[in-house]
């Protein structure tokens, strides 16, 4: 096992995926690039994870509740941001949507059959229609202002819900797109 930083939970997060990614085989790491779903793995290689990461070690107080599921859902998302770096990023809601949508999935296999090679080109695209403000930013806003009204923070979560509207909207369109060409 390499060694293992606990210095922040972003390189503890890396530092896990890196050593999960050495440990699998050609054909594990073939699987997660064919099924880049982070949701899929919560009750497999998720819970590996967990065992053999998370509960067995004591974890230090990184400012706010670490919650083993929360943290092998974040590393299941580091593993796959660096086994397809050209397709997915971590932290962008606008790509956890894409890619926790079954549909896409599915598409993806195909067109990467059809047209050997994955359509990142096609997602960015989509995701140039979705422009969404990151719902971090809007929820961070909520949080931070003692002062907000209940009508203004109505406001918020009603903004909040738009954007995740205008989000699903683009993941449709590309699933929409995908399915005319495959």
């Amino acid at each position: 096992m390499r060694h293992i930083s606990m210095n922040s939970r972003e390189e503890f997060v890396r530092d896990v995926a890196l050593d999960c990614i050495a440990k699998m085989s050609p054909k594990d790491k073939e699987s997660i690039i064919d099924n880049p779903c982070p949701i899929d793995y919560h009750f497999g290689y998720a819970m590996y994870i967990r065992n053999n990461y998370i509960h067995d070690r004591e974890l230090p107080d990184w400012g706010f509740l670490v919650r083993p599921d929360d943290l092998s859902s974040e590393i299941m998302k580091c593993i796959i941001s660096l086994l397809i770096p050209d397709e997915y990023k971590m932290d962008d809601e606008y790509l956890d949507m894409v890619y926790e949508d079954e549909r896409f999935i599915n598409l993806r296999r195909k067109y990467k059959e059809k047209y050997e090679t994955y359509p990142a080109n096609l997602v960015e695209k989509h995701r140039n229609k979705a422009a969404c403000i990151s719902s971090e930013k809007i929820m961070q806003q909520i949080d931070e202002d003692d002062n907000l009204s209940a009508e203004e923070i109505d406001t918020l979560y009603d903004k909040l819900n738009d954007e995740r509207e205008k989000m699903q909207k683009a993941v449709d369109d590309l699933v929409r797109e995908l399915s005319n060409l495959v």
